[in-house]
C-alpha cells in the first residue's frame, strides 16, 4: 500500500498510535459509532470501514425518526444499493 511507504511503521496500524490528538479522535469516534473498539489492520486503513459504523448509527436514527410508515419506506428505498 502506498501510504505505508510514507508513514513510519508505528502508524501503519492505528492501534499502535498513542498520540493525544489521535486518541481523542478515536474516543469521539467510538462514542458516536456506538462501538467499543476501533478497526484493526488491515482494515484500519480503509475509510469505508470507519464510515460504515457511523452510517449505520445515522441510518437507525433516521428510520426511528420517520413520521410514518410511508416516510420510512422512502428512506429504505433511498438507501437501497440500486437507488443511485
Amino acid at each position: 500500500m502506498l501510504i505505508h511507504r510514507f508513514l513510519p511503521a508505528c502508524l501503519h496500524d492505528s492501534s499502535d498510535t498513542y498520540d493525544k490528538t489521535f486518541m481523542s479522535a478515536v474516543s469521539m469516534w467510538t462514542d458516536k459509532a456506538g462501538v467499543s473498539h476501533i478497526p484493526v489492520a488491515p482494515f484500519s486503513g480503509r475509510q469505508k470501514v470507519w464510515d460504515s459504523a457511523l452510517v449505520s448509527v445515522i441510518r437507525k436514527r433516521l428510520l426511528s425518526a420517520a413520521s410514518s410508515q410511508v416516510a420510512k419506506a422512502h428512506l429504505i428505498a433511498a438507501a437501497a444499493a440500486h437507488s443511485g
